[in-house]
């Protein structure tokens, strides 16, 4: 059933409240949603699989039998909005989610990483994907705050955990069939950017923006942000990648970055590295 709506959600987690910024952030987004046949005019719940305007593309033939059997976890995800975003600005963009997703699943994923790192872990189940990710967004707030220079290193999980209050989160690929790493079909890399990230983006307003995965989403060619934001192509210096584009009358600085869950430690470093060279070099605002 797909009675569970925006609403509904918003009260399980405490945010539907009116005088929260969070609470109207995740309602632009979820209107973007509307607009887009994701979710229904009451703000309910829609299966990706079958009611998306994609599905036709992204879900075609037999591939319906790897469709999530939970319809609650076949429903568009709202991002997640960190308590001091409002003021911070950094959109946090991963690629595609590991298993099912629905209206929740950012919150669910993001406070399982937060308690993990809070205990000392690299990141729920132990795995370094959210101990990475903050440490990239670690980096940005420290540029800002002058803290910055060539012997800066990460520091440890649990002094990484609050910085997830300073950043929204989300999946550029909303679905995920049931295969192994929630593997989204090329389709879907190539139509739901276009029908969800951007929309998103011009509702957050990010000012600073962290692509988690090069290419995919970047791409030159089939890339959603340099086909509609008017991407300033800029600089590969190897393992990064740092653009430029305009988000209504705001400037947003794009850094693509090696995946943070690849197996080779030392690309993800090199990512990082070149992050923290290139926010000495010219910080961001």
């Amino acid at each position: 059933m797909n009675e569970w709506s925006v609403d509904d959600e918003l009260r399980q987690r405490g945010l539907d409240s009116a005088d929260d910024g969070r609470t109207q952030l995740i309602r632009g987004a979820a209107t973007s949603y509307v607009e887009r046949g994701l979710l229904d005019p009451a703000g309910r719940r829609r299966r990706l699989s079958t009611e998306c305007p994609r599905h036709c593309i992204c879900w075609q033939g037999d591939r319906q039998a790897l469709a999530p059997g939970d319809g609650a976890e076949d429903a568009v995800a709202l991002p997640w909005i960190g308590r001091r975003y409002e003021a911070e600005r950094i959109l946090v963009v991963g690629t595609n989610f590991n298993r099912g997703g629905g209206l929740g699943a950012h919150w669910g994923t993001c406070e399982l990483h937060i308690a993990a790192m809070e205990a000392g872990k690299p990141g729920f189940r132990g795995h370094p994907y959210a101990y990475r990710a903050m440490s990239a967004v670690h980096a940005v707030r420290e540029s800002r705050c002058g803290h910055l220079d060539q012997t800066w290193q990460p520091p440890p999980p649990e002094a990484l955990a609050d910085d997830w209050q300073s950043v929204a989160y989300l999946q550029a690929v909303k679905c995920a069939p049931e295969r192994a790493r929630g593997e989204p079909f090329q389709e879907m890399y190539d139509e739901c950017p276009p029908l969800t990230l951007m929309p998103e983006i011009r509702a957050l307003v990010p000012r600073v923006m962290l692509l988690l995965g090069r290419g995919r989403v970047r791409d030159p060619v089939r890339g959603v942000l340099r086909r509609e934001a008017n991407l300033e192509w800029g600089a590969s210096p190897g393992s990064l990648e740092r653009d430029v584009f305009g988000i209504g009358e705001s400037t947003c600085t794009l850094f693509c970055l090696n995946h943070p869950a690849t197996r080779d430690a030392r690309r993800w470093r090199e990512s990082l590295d070149q992050l923290v060279e290139q926010l000495i070099m010219q910080p961001v605002p």
